[in-house]
């Protein structure tokens, strides 16, 4: 599962030795994660929704509350704020990065929420735009 805030992924254990456990997989990410889903080869594929942004470090020390009333109020505002960027990483299971797929500029896709394979395509949603983009896996290798 992503932590959006805390700008990294955890893995929480259904079965054998270690069910119920959970523990970070991969952190000290370029950007917020905001999605994750499996992708067909086995791995999984994970959406930043923006670059990494000084303010969690500012509002850091302040009570829970108010950093939830910030979070909310931030993700509504993001489309409108955040710095035009799209990417999406594929990680292993072990949490290895295997493939990085960015828009820096965010000019084709950007706020990625959400990424979904399917027959040799990535289809990337957003919260900024009413479209979903198509990323060929084939022509973007």
């Amino acid at each position: 599962m992503v932590e959006t805030s805390q700008n990294r992924v955890m893995r929480h254990w259904l079965r054998g030795p270690k069910a119920g456990e959970l523990e970070v997989l991969i952190e000290k990410l370029p950007g917020s994660p905001d999605g994750i889903t499996r992708s067909s080869d086995g791995h999984f594929w994970l959406s930043l929704v923006a670059p990494l942004s000084p303010l969690p470090h500012l509002v850091g020390g302040t009570p829970l509350w108010v950093r939830t009333l910030i979070s909310h109020v931030i993700l509504s505002a993001l489309p409108y704020v955040a710095e035009k960027w799209g990417c999406v990483v594929k990680v292993s299971a072990e949490g290895a990065v295997l493939e990085v797929l960015m828009d820096p500029s965010g000019e084709v896709v950007s706020t990625v929420s959400a990424v979904s394979e399917h027959a040799g395509r990535l289809y990337l949603g957003n919260l900024a735009g009413d479209s979903v983009a198509v990323v060929d896996l084939q022509r973007s290798l």
